[in-house]
């Protein structure tokens, strides 16, 4: 199927004209916009190939759904009682808290959910840590200072909110990534 083309210029619009004889040429004049309501409509012109130079474009797919956290109905809020809660909702699935990496469940969580307000995880290249991040802190929106959420990480990970300001370098901050296990 060609689709009509309604050509519009600055001054109006193109309206093709008959040849005023058979093998005269078609004139090109601009008009105004039509007005519907004075019965006017709009000119179509078909151009055969057309189709060949614009092909309709395939449809784009729909996007497919990945993975929805469980609703746990934390809001995200920057205290211990957010660090708490985090900390129960993981229990409650049966996440394992141990060790290292178990700390990181919890700062990837609360790491992730204050990312809008700017929140961040700490780059660690040694010592205690998992993935590359340190296990029991965060990095505050001004990427210079901490916030020490569980105390005796790996262990207890009892939560806290400690703030310590200028603790680390804006480099070391990185962009809160999806948790293993979102509450």
């Amino acid at each position: 199927m060609t689709p009509p083309i309604k050509f519009r210029t600055a001054h109006g619009y193109l309206s093709f004209q008959p040849a005023s004889t058979a093998d005269g040429p078609v004139t090109v004049q601009y008009r105004p916009a039509p007005d519907p309501a004075a019965g006017q409509t709009w000119e179509e012109v078909y151009l055969d190939g057309i189709e060949a130079l614009f092909p309709v474009p395939a449809p784009i797919p729909p996007p497919v759904p990945g993975p929805t956290p469980p609703p746990s109905g934390i809001v995200a809020t920057e205290n211990v009682q957010y660090v708490a809660a985090v900390k129960a909702a993981l229990e409650a699935q049966g996440v394992s808290l141990a060790g290292g990496c178990g700390a990181f469940e919890v700062a990837a969580n609360v790491a992730y959910g204050l990312r809008f307000v700017g929140y961040g995880l700490l780059e660690k290249a040694s010592g205690n840590m998992c993935q590359g991040y340190a296990t029991d802190v965060i990095v505050c929106p001004n990427r210079i200072d901490i916030v020490d959420i569980l105390s005796d990480s790996g262990g207890q990970n009892i939560p806290s909110w400690g703030v310590k300001p200028n603790e680390v370098t804006s480099d070391r901050w990185r962009a809160p990534i999806p948790p293993p296990h979102p509450v």
